[in-house]
């Protein structure tokens, strides 16, 4: 009789400790997103089912390069790891620009966690942007004073380079 005393207890608490065990309900939520250059990524607050991969056409990112002016930039690839979900841009984003993201829920593939848990659409997200300026490919010198003439002569050279330069792109 005891060994089977002992048998209920270890059935009974093994069975408490599953029917205690929690799940989960929460759906994975955007926390932050950031861009640099041509790859925006999206981070959420717990792992993602990288499966779970949703269509381009889920996704609608806009740059702002100017005040009043939204320009749409093109998603061309959705990819998942861990926690972020990572779009690729058919179009580099300029440092300086502001930037948002919207994600539509969609049929054919949503964002979900392990448990299976949908992420909830977003609009108009912040998306940080850690773009590099580009530099200036045909800078300009500065005239030093007292050297006019000088600066005249390397204004022609920065035209002829300027030219030069001009010339091997339409070849």
């Amino acid at each position: 009789m005891p060994g089977r005393l002992l048998i209920f207890c270890l059935f009974f608490c093994l069975a408490a400790s599953v029917a205690s065990a929690q799940t989960d309900e929460t759906p994975p939520a955007a926390t932050s997103a950031l861009v640099n250059g041509n790859i925006l990524t999206i981070t959420y607050d717990e792992t993602l089912d990288t499966d779970s991969v949703p269509p381009v056409s889920s996704f609608r990112v806009r740059a702002n390069p100017e005040p009043g002016r939204y320009t749409p930039m093109k998603v061309e690839g959705v990819g998942i790891s861990g926690s972020t979900v990572t779009l690729t841009l058919v179009a580099t984003v300029e440092a300086g620009e502001t930037v948002t993201v919207d994600y539509s829920v969609s049929e054919t593939g949503r964002i979900q966690d392990s448990a299976g848990n949908q992420a909830a659409g977003f609009s108009n997200l912040a998306v940080g942007n850690n773009s590099p300026a580009r530099p200036d490919p045909f800078p300009l010198p500065s005239p030093s004073p007292g050297s006019v003439g000088d600066y005249i002569d390397d204004m022609v050279e920065a035209c002829r380079t300027f030219i030069n330069a001009a010339g091997e792109r339409d070849r």
